[in-house]
């Protein structure tokens, strides 16, 4: 006796034997299914998991219609369930494993033991999907390929324009079989066909994919975390309506590192980076029209077996190294400074040879009141360099560039002791290390243009309303984390007053907010090393101005305050993440 999938009697299924295959096996014998009378409830272990899933997907327009199979396997241990699915019926069914397992794939097989539809990918909730548009009977087979534990299979219905929403409850790239060689069809096979030819080359993939909407003219940027010690193949698959797709690979720096632009209908790059960090990867449509998508893979290797001699797919961009000698390059970075007003020496200039990823530290001093400028020139032979900045454990400031040199810039009211790291990211050779101060004392209205980030943004950088508004009083203070800084503040009859705050230290974050002289909050706002409120009305007003370091006790900040005054205004606002009430 079978069990029937009510309602329109869309499937019926039956727990089978073993089958006999293994991954790769390109034709098995059709297992023979045993009957059943009715299957139990769904594990306790399941049951949360599942009632999401249930919650998700039905928001999605797919229902549960049956479990097709439940229990626990062994390494290497195979589960199969004989299913019936009804001409014009599209499914998909979700197998769900527990934590024992690394690696859990299902398979849909004919009754001739040919493969239909598989999900092989490294994960542990393979999802195979099917539209039928005759009536066929199947055998659901779900395989522990690595690890033991217990696992439910789940059969959901729903329109075929559904099935591709799968993928945004359940993860991963569900596998689908379309009838008559559908696109989907497609798609997985060309994602296998890489997968094969990358594992002779070592790369094993990393991760679950992901689908991602992108059409013709957009773009989609995904984080991508990676260490020295692996080399990469990213992949980006086209489908649907999407008939071109490129990738980029961009550093913490926003250097483009590694891409493929090219007409074909794929996109495949591959690089071996010298830092644990956190890169991007951006997929960009080119041709097609809306609707379209992109399957994207990652896959990975010991670098010390594939290196820069492994196969290389798209092209890289972090490997060049420069072709000037030292003393070529050198008057083009003295240039930039000395444009810059960064002329005064407060470390002498010394040349080393260096290697990627070797880490040079010098001790810098910071003047009262000056900009020093720490830069890092590379010869023949050196890549990209970063420099950075550092204040105990924090990292103030950095720069990273690729070409005559890189560059990080601090300005301070009062007198720093910092340390400065240089750091070659490609290439080898020597490399000239420096540290410079403005020959002008710092003003925070004055507009820095060498190096990025630095220490202490002006105030002036943050937006100010339309309008003309003219400069008030500037302070300067120091406080520790945690404390509270007030300064009494007039704003007269039908005028507008602005106050910002900069921090003379990289990623603080700041509170600053207006209280009536009865200590009643009129506005406030939050930022890191900056922020900015604004105060407007028709009466004069007496207000105090409240800013606080929300940072730990043990970190000492130099802050300025800066004021600016408009005429002719009738409402409350602020600038920053928290706006005031109108008044």
């Amino acid at each position: 006796m079978k069990l029937t999938w009510a309602p329109g009697r869309g499937l019926s299924v039956a727990l089978a034997g073993l089958l006999g295959c293994v991954r790769g096996a390109p034709r098995a014998a059709a297992p023979t299914a045993p009957e059943v009378s009715v299957a139990p409830p769904v594990e306790s272990v399941f049951r949360e998991r599942v009632r999401s899933l249930d919650e998700g997907l039905g928001t999605r327009g797919l229902r549960r219609v049956a479990v097709l199979g439940q229990g626990f396997l062994s390494a290497e241990g195979r589960r199969t369930t004989a299913l019936r699915v009804e001409s014009g019926r599209c499914v998909s069914i979700v197998t769900l494993g527990t934590t024992g397992f690394r690696d859990l794939d299902a398979h849909l097989y004919d009754p001739n033991g040919d493969v239909v539809v598989e999900d092989v990918e490294t994960d542990t909730h393979p999802t195979v999907q099917l539209c039928a548009s005759e009536a066929r009977t199947l055998y659901h087979v779900v395989e522990a390929f690595d690890g033991q534990g217990a696992f439910v299979a789940l059969a959901y219905e729903g329109p075929r324009a559904s099935l591709d929403r799968v993928v945004e409850v359940v993860g991963g790239a569900p596998a689908m079989a379309g009838t008559r060689g559908a696109a989907r069809s497609d798609i997985e096979r060309r994602n296998n066909t890489l997968r094969d030819s990358l594992a002779r080359a070592g790369f094993q993939q990393t991760g679950d994919p992901v689908v991602v909407q992108l059409s013709a003219g957009e773009r989609v940027r995904l984080p991508r975390p990676v260490t020295p010690d692996r080399c990469y193949t990213l992949a980006a698959l086209s489908e649907g309506n999407l008939d071109d797709v490129d990738l980029e690979v961009i550093d913490a720096a926003g250097a483009v590192v590694a891409r493929s632009r090219s007409a074909a209908r794929d996109a495949f790059v591959q690089f071996c980076p010298t830092l644990a960090t956190t890169w991007f990867v951006d997929a960009i449509g080119v041709r097609g029209g809306p609707g379209g998508r992109a399957l994207l893979t990652a896959y990975d290797v010991d670098a010390s077996a594939a290196g820069v001699t492994a196969l290389w797919l798209g092209e890289r961009l972090d490997g060049s190294a420069s072709g000037l000698s030292l003393d070529a390059a050198q008057p083009v970075l003295d240039a930039r400074r000395v444009a810059a007003g960064f002329t005064q020496t407060v470390m002498a200039a010394n040349t080393v040879n260096v290697i990627a990823g070797q880490v040079i530290e010098r001790a810098v001093r910071v003047p009262a009141g000056r900009c020093v400028a720490v830069t890092g020139l590379g010869g023949r032979g050196m890549g990209r360099i970063a420099v950075s900045l550092y204040d105990g454990a924090a990292r103030v400031a950095e720069g990273d560039s690729s070409g005559v040199g890189a560059a990080a810039v601090v300005c301070s009211l009062e007198a720093l002791e910092l340390r400065a790291r240089w750091q070659p990211l490609t290439g080898a050779g020597a490399m000239v290390l420096r540290a410079d101060a403005s020959a002008e004392a710092f003003r925070p209205t004055a507009a820095l243009v060498a190096g990025r980030p630095y220490l202490g943004r002006p105030g002036d950088e943050l937006s100010l309303p339309e309008g003309t508004w003219s400069p008030g009083e500037t302070q300067s203070f120091a406080l520790a984390g945690g404390a509270v800084q007030r300064v009494s503040l007039r704003r007269d009859a039908d005028a507008c007053v602005r106050a910002s705050v900069t921090a003379m230290r990289a990623g603080v974050p700041l509170r600053l907010a207006a209280r009536r002289g009865d200590g009643t909050l009129i506005t406030q706002n939050r930022g890191e090393s900056a922020v900015a409120l604004g105060l407007c009305g028709s009466d004069a007003e007496e207000v105090s101005l409240e800013l606080a370091v929300e940072a730990p006790e043990h970190v000492n900040v130099s802050a300025l305050l800066r004021t600016m005054r408009r005429q002719q205004a009738h409402t409350t606002w602020s600038i920053g993440s928290e706006s005031g009430q109108a008044r």
